[in-house]
């Protein structure tokens, strides 16, 4: 009786089914997973363990093991396998981690606040292939979060590159266009003492005014196309 199925006429993209569902909620604290993965039985448990003891923490993660269609151990090199596999940060370190590399957060992994939602804003539904990326980037402007070290998602690699996040050439060239757009986000740092901590190689003066400016100079120096195209 406590579940709830909210069933749309057409597909509307999964930022928006997520969106509906949140808002649909009345519980405290939200857990995350799609349709695909499978949660550790004792998933939650440690990670509402975890929040309870860490009050400055307002969302967690976990690591990842990966499963194949048929839910078996996924034996195969993936970069999915690497890219999960991320040392806890404070929340300038991962902004600095967002705007040179990378998502690397997992998104079926998540555990947060509900108020942080209202906060911030819920997905954006116009981006296809990294709204999550632009939910942690939105995240981390104001909030730490942690990524609990044990292995509690099976995050389920499908054949030919069908995860709506895998590496076919129709996401590349979505994700490609997308991130310049989640960058953005980054214009909205107005503090000094803020891009020093998100870049504390920075050793020039710098005013308010020239944030936007030192930003671009940054990304011109990255190796990835897309921030230099940001």
């Amino acid at each position: 009786s406590r579940i709830k199925l909210f069933e749309f006429e057409k597909n509307k993209g999964a930022a928006i089914a997520i969106n509906n569902s949140i808002m649909c909620s009345s519980g405290e604290i939200i857990a995350l997973i799609n349709s695909d993965d499978v949660w550790h039985p004792q998933k939650l448990e440690i990670q509402l363990e975890y929040l309870s003891r860490n009050t400055n923490i307002k969302a967690c993660f976990t690591k990842a093991y990966f499963i194949n269609e048929q839910g078996e151990n996924y034996e195969e090199d993936h970069p999915f396998k690497k890219i999960f596999d991320s040392e806890n940060k404070n929340r300038f370190e991962w902004l600095s981690y967002f705007f040179e590399i990378q998502n690397c957060l997992c998104h079926p992994s998540l555990m947060i606040y509900a108020d942080i939602y209202k906060d911030i804003g819920l997905y954006d539904s116009r981006l296809r292939s990294l709204p999550d990326f632009d939910m942690w980037i939105r995240f981390c402007l104001k909030y730490d979060l942690h990524i609990i070290d044990e292995p509690l998602v099976g995050f389920r690699i499908r054949e030919n590159d069908l995860n709506e996040s895998g590496f076919s050439h129709a996401n590349l060239i979505r994700g490609s266009f997308e991130q310049k757009q989640v960058l953005n986000n980054f214009s909205q740092i107005n503090s000094v003492e803020d891009i020093r901590k998100i870049f504390p190689d920075l050793n020039e003066k710098l005013t308010i005014e020239e944030i936007p400016f030192y930003l671009g100079k940054r990304a011109l120096k990255s190796e990835y196309p897309n921030v230099q195209l940001w």
